[in-house]
């Protein structure tokens, strides 16, 4: 069966859901809306901004917190649509590894439509400019691997440690790939779901 087919027999078994897939995808969709308007806040901040209410942190945290949590709630819908048992997490990389292959392959392939992929890191400490992380792989599985934690990360913005002279903690959100993967599950639903 190929993943056209697979969609095809979901779409004719949605009836028998036992989950209100409309009103979680709204769910996703409104959280999306919510972070969308700070992106071109967040692509202003010069790489490296600390935690100053100045610099806009408020704004990258909510974006990334709302951002991760859309991402996260598309992906658990994605995951109960066929029926299958959603993770009771947060980590992205997991309930991505919890779809179906097909449903995967068809995410994959419009994520590598999507782009630009931007990303913006946050760097806490005391001392010397800190070394900053290379770029790392763009790639689905990849970007969700190192954004797993993302909604617990940003939301959390008060337990960021202070730490010695010279120590730096980073927050990397990669709103750019995290904003594409959202679009490219989003489409991916609506052709299952054969809904806009």
């Amino acid at each position: 069966m190929t993943p056209g087919d697979e969609a095809n027999v979901l779409r004719c078994t949605l009836r028998s859901v036992p989950i209100d897939y409309r009103t979680q995808l709204a769910c996703a969709d409104a959280f999306r809306r919510l972070a969308q308007p700070l992106i071109p806040g967040i692509r202003s901040l010069p790489e490296g901004a600390g935690a100053d209410p100045d610099e806009g942190i408020g704004d990258l945290a909510a974006c990334a917190a709302n951002m991760a949590f859309a991402l996260e709630l598309y992906l658990k819908l994605m995951i109960a649509l066929p029926g299958g048992q959603v993770p009771h997490t947060h980590d992205l990389r997991r309930l991505y590894d919890a779809l179906p292959d097909w449903m995967r392959m068809k995410v994959v392939e419009r994520y590598r439509e999507k782009g630009p992929f931007r990303v913006i890191t946050l760097a806490t400490g005391l001392g010397d400019s800190p070394e900053w992380l290379d770029s790392k792989s763009a790639d689905l599985p990849s970007v969700l691997s190192r954004s797993g934690d993302a909604f617990d990360a940003w939301r959390y913005m008060f337990e960021i440690e202070v730490l010695p002279a010279g120590e730096y903690q980073y927050r990397r959100f990669e709103y750019g790939s995290l904003d594409c993967a959202c679009q490219a599950i989003r489409d991916t639903i609506s052709e299952v779901i054969g809904e806009p």
